[in-house]
């Protein structure tokens, strides 16, 4: 694929994309939020509404605003409702920090395209649709204060329909299933509170993995740093969580190196890596946060902090 970009100053990112590939993919797509709740049905009937500037701003980088990957509510106030989303682009971030962040670290300014309708990007890319997406690519995140426009008055129970809730409920308990069968070939199951979707492996060093209906994600840190994040699970296949369960077998089973980066006393980056199988040679596996604008807070002590820590159940 040949790929035509153009480069533009958007707020605090530089960002060059293709506008053409972009706009043909959302053409490929058919439907439109993909979501018969509440919520995600008024995003598309309000979309009319939306100002001018909006439009012509979605226009310009390709994007049909009409089918975003997925939306969500944050919530609702006075027949206004906070929603976020994200809508995918064929490109690059050549500068900006991610909106994305880690817990804990400060996510700059969004961009404002009118009152009440606010973006930024990321490098983070969500995995609804993104595994057809043309590539390169990157994530545009919207926060948007949507009106209510259906005739039907908000009924507080807008996040999910009933029908989506009781699937998400069934792919969730599936994913655990598998995933309680893959760790107990190597863990005690039994110490592991597997209640809630959160299950703690490694209580001191903070080591554990969420399942849900999107898969696996394994997390270290008291912030919840990711190491590894699963993607959408369709049709009963598990292959990532085979891989994640591989991959919290090699981390209970080596020793890794966790380096954090702290400005002051916020952390502000952290990167880990393991032993080479060959050698004694670290490997870089992950790296991820940001030094959030150093020219800013280059005057701050800036102190590195690297540690040996070896996961066990515990």
């Amino acid at each position: 694929m040949v790929i035509y970009l153009e480069k533009k100053q958007i707020g605090n990112w530089l960002i060059e994309f293709d506008k053409r590939h972009t706009k043909n993919e959302y053409a490929l797509y058919i439907g439109g939020v993909g979501c018969d709740c509440q919520s995600c049905q008024n995003y598309q009937k309000a979309i009319l509404s939306f100002p001018i500037e909006v439009h012509r701003f979605f226009e310009e980088l390709g994007i049909d605003i009409s089918k975003p990957p997925q939306v969500y509510e944050i919530d609702f106030k006075n027949g206004i409702v906070n929603m976020g989303g994200w809508y995918h682009i064929v490109g690059n971030i050549l500068d900006g920090i991610d909106c994305s962040q880690p817990v804990g670290i400060e996510p700059p300014p969004l961009f404002t395209i009118s009152d009440g309708f606010d973006i930024g990007f990321t490098r983070d890319i969500s995995p609804m649709r993104a595994e057809t997406f043309p590539k390169p690519m990157f994530q545009m995140e919207i926060f948007f204060k949507v009106p209510w426009v259906l005739e039907k008055e908000y009924d507080g129970e807008t996040f999910y329909c009933d029908s989506k809730k009781s699937t998400i409920a069934k792919i969730t308990e599936k994913n655990k299933e598998a995933l309680r069968d893959r760790l107990s070939a190597f863990l005690d199951i039994t110490k592991i509170d597997m209640s809630s979707d959160y299950w703690e492996i490694d209580r001191k060093n903070n080591l554990g993995v969420e399942v849900n209906q999107l898969g696996v994600t394994v997390y270290f840190s008291e912030a919840h740093h990711h190491f590894w994040d699963g993607s959408l699970i369709e049709n009963g296949t598990y292959d990532d969580i085979d891989e994640a369960t591989l991959f919290i077998k090699s981390l209970l089973d080596g020793k890794v190196k966790l380096e954090r980066t702290y400005r002051g006393s916020g952390l502000i980056h952290i990167s880990y890596y393991t032993k080479a199988s060959v050698s004694d040679d670290w490997v870089l596996q992950q790296s991820y946060g940001t030094s959030c604008i150093w020219w800013l807070f280059g005057f701050l002590k800036k102190t590195v902090k690297t540690e040996i820590i070896e996961f066990r159940q515990q």
